[in-house]
Order: C-alpha cells, then structure tokens, then sequence
C-alpha cells in the first residue's frame, strides 16, 4: 500500500525467509526484503530516517542492544504489547513501564494504547451475528462495540520518538 499510494521509499527485513517470501508475494518484488537479524548492526542499511518496529522487541531477550543499532536520531515508531504470551520474554501493564525500559534509548514523544481487535472477521454480516449472539453478554457486547477496557482486551502500546 505505502509503495503504491506514496513516494516513501521503504525496506524490510525479517529472520524468517517464509515471512519474507510472503511479504516479497504480496507486493509482486522481491526486491523490498531481505532476510536479517535485528540483533546484527551489519542487517541495518547504511542510510535511512526511519525505523518501524512492530511486534518484534517484545520477543528478543536483548532489545535495547537491538535499539543500540539504530542509528542516532532516525525517527522510531514501535510497539508492544500489553499482554502475555509463551512468545514473548516480556510486555508492559503501563505506560510508565514502556518509558522507563525504553525512555534511556528513544525521546518518546507519543505514547498510545491500540485494542486488539475482537472480531476478525470485518464483515458486516458477522459483526451484527456477533452482536445477536452476544445481546445477553452485556461485557462481550461492549467489547464488540469497541467499548472493552485495554486491560482486559489486551492491545499494543505505540511509542514514537526519536533515537538518542
């Protein structure tokens, strides 16, 4: 989508060559992604403004030597969750926990809360089964609404900063 509704120049990388091979499949190039370690400053292109981390520092036992090889001053947009998970080797209840772990590596500037989303399937014939189903669950109801409380949900805190 960014490649075909703006001029931003983008490229990824992924440990996983089926992750890779899926994005490269999705756009029709295999010429955006590559595969790489997060962990190895030599995965990082010499040039770029602009790191996007999503649903990756949660999972590495060393992510702020992961944010070390980001390069000073790019703009950092990430996220984590606020869940738990056999994946992850940790997540955060609070906003104050993102900062302090986080606040050292990156000047946040912005830090919101994201609800995952309760329903999967978007279509408006099973949103209003959904809702049929659920009208005596007046807490499941709401959550379908998109009224749920984040604590309960679960979701992702986004931060966005700039690399110190």
């Amino acid at each position: 989508m960014l490649s075909e509704k703006t001029r931003i120049k983008y490229n990824g990388f992924d440990f996983s060559d089926a992750a890779i091979q899926k994005a490269s499949n999705l756009l029709g190039t295999n010429k955006i992604f590559a595969i790489g370690d997060a962990t190895k400053a030599t995965s990082y292109p010499s040039t770029y403004t602009t790191i996007v981390c999503t649903e990756v520092l949660e999972h590495l036992n060393d992510d702020l030597g992961v944010i070390d090889n980001w390069k000073q001053g790019a703009l950092c947009i990430c996220s984590v969750p606020n869940y738990d998970s056999v994946y992850h080797t940790r997540f955060f209840q609070t906003k104050d926990e993102v900062i302090s772990r986080y606040g050292r590596k990156i000047n946040i500037l912005e830090l919101c809360t994201v609800k995952k989303p309760i329903l999967t399937n978007l279509s408006i014939s099973n949103y209003f089964r959904e809702l049929r189903w659920n009208r005596y669950k007046p807490k499941r109801l709401m959550e379908i609404m998109g009224l749920g409380d984040f604590n309960n949900i679960g979701g992702w805190f986004i931060f966005i900063g700039y690399k110190l």
